[in-house]
């Protein structure tokens, strides 16, 4: 009888944007929102020249997926985490066991001892579930079972001979849902937003104030998973942003979204 797995609950670094080891762990990052096609500068209306800014692009990114495990069957997990990061390629998203990370992706595998004579095991993989989640939402869950596979010396050989059946059950899978995930419901973009009069901006903690003012924005609006000041142009009096977010909030664009609260003082 299957297990029902844990709900992950997450916790975003809003001003770093990336996700904690989890190892062992139970935390899960906020969920994923929807990149912004490029677009041409757009100019901010009824505002003093002190704080007009132009968003001067936006370019789609891949949507990060850490895959993470529990600690009980550590050594196992690990190594189908490790095949599935190499065979899973795709377009708009990749499988990382690296931080940051926008969404993750849960392996919860369960085994069952059926004897043991002279060091030789006879182990069976009972299930192993995947699931893609945020904080936020569940995106997708697959409980494969393999065939049972005969005894092995040591419990650890016993055990990793399940490893390629897994691997070939899920590749297929998480390939179509992540890129299903990557088109209809989480996007990646960075964006560059530059003050029009940086002239008159040399003195840098101006500048500050102008980049604490979008993370402000940022952090306010509703379907920002996270974001990450990846880039800062001083003499230009300009900062480049990562932004992960759902696309389902801004139906209109995120940048038509971010300029309007650009406008409000």
């Amino acid at each position: 009888m299957k297990k029902s797995i844990l709900t992950v609950i997450g916790a975003i670094n809003i001003v770093c944007a990336g996700c904690n080891s989890y190892v062992g762990d139970t935390h899960v990052p906020q969920p994923t929102p929807q990149p912004v096609a490029t677009q041409s500068p757009i100019h901010i209306k009824n505002q003093t020249a002190e704080d007009s800014f132009s968003i001067e692009s936006a370019v789609n990114t891949k949507l990060r997926l850490k895959i993470i495990y529990g600690a009980s069957e550590k050594s196992f997990s690990q190594k189908v985490a490790e095949r599935l990061t190499n065979t899973v390629l795709l377009e708009k998203a990749e499988l990382t066991l690296l931080d940051p990370c926008d969404a993750v992706v849960l392996l919860t595998p369960e085994f069952e001892l059926f004897d043991c004579d002279g060091g030789y095991y006879r182990v069976k993989c009972k299930q192993v579930t995947v699931q893609i989640k945020s904080a936020q939402k569940l995106y997708a869950s697959k409980t494969v079972e393999p065939d049972s596979l005969p005894r092995k010396l040591g419990l650890s050989n016993a055990k990793n001979q399940y490893v390629n059946p897994v691997v070939n059950a899920l590749s297929a899978y998480l390939g179509q849902k992540l890129q299903e995930i990557s088109n209809n419901d989480i996007a990646v973009t960075e964006m560059r937003f530059a003050l029009k009069n940086h002239r008159q901006y040399a003195d840098t903690t101006a500048i500050a104030k102008q980049v604490e003012r979008i993370s402000n924005i940022l952090r306010s609006m509703p379907g920002i998973v996270n974001y990450t000041n990846i880039a800062q142009h001083t003499s230009q009096a300009a900062v480049t942003f990562r932004i992960v977010y759902l696309k389902d909030k801004y139906p209109q664009g995120l940048v038509n979204a971010i300029n309007v609260k650009l406008e409000v003082k």
